[in-house]
């Protein structure tokens, strides 16, 4: 099992593959972190790959070499990690303890986050569009993006949409109800306590809930 703070440099590394690490801000200060593996020299539009809730980009490439065929067929490919995962806890204003760092919705990951990424690897690459993988909620966060800002359209090559997920009114699990409620609309935001008992285990060998999830969420 993979030890659940082995960084996932390392376990690209050890895999033989090259990475890069980066780091994003969004225009309302929150630094997200992207996994890169570098094709540096490759003609194809980049790929941007971006996690479902409770993911991180670890689900990207932890289950072995088989997670590495984009790069394998020659894709520039990133991994995202969206505000308040893992690897992505850090405000140019606020700290992770801060209540208010957490006072945040999937709109404002579309609206703030994905076009922040979008625009680093476009300028970073020198390419015109990219390649967009998302999965369940990261396909939340993509319509959400380009709903809101459609000029981002132009900047995407393909879309490609695994288990998108929007609505969660038909989920029968309390606890993903609790968190669902605030991460969907906003009218409830979800305490720094309960997502940090809700962490998936994204550094470890899979992406499973935690039991023991007992919070309350705030208004």
């Amino acid at each position: 099992m993979v030890n659940t703070l082995t960084k996932r440099k390392e376990i690209i590394k050890k895999n033989g593959y090259p990475v890069e690490v980066h780091h994003v801000t969004t225009e309302d200060g929150y630094i997200v972190t992207l996994h890169r593996l570098p094709r540096h020299m490759s003609e194809k539009a980049p790929t941007l790959v971006q996690h479902g809730i409770f993911h991180s980009s670890a689900d990207s490439i932890i289950s072995g070499p088989k997670r590495y065929a984009l790069w394998d067929a020659g894709y520039d490919v990133w991994l995202g990690n969206s505000r308040g995962n893992y690897y992505s806890r850090k405000h140019v204003n606020m700290t992770k303890s801060d209540p208010k760092f957490w006072n945040f919705s999937w709109h404002d990951m579309g609206v703030h986050d994905i076009p922040a990424v979008i625009d680093y690897i476009l300028d970073h690459t020198g390419h015109k569009d990219l390649f967009f993988i998302g999965h369940s909620m990261g396909c939340a966060m993509f319509f959400v993006g380009m709903a809101a800002k459609p000029r981002y359209n132009d900047k995407i090559r393909v879309m490609f949409g695994l288990g998108p997920a929007s609505y969660m009114h038909n989920g029968k699990s309390r606890k993903m109800e609790l968190v669902s409620e605030g991460l969907y609309d906003g009218s409830k935001r979800v305490c720094v306590e309960l997502l940090d008992r809700a962490l998936v285990h994204c550094d470890g060998n899979t992406s499973a809930v935690r039991p023991d999830v007992s919070g309350v969420v705030s208004k």
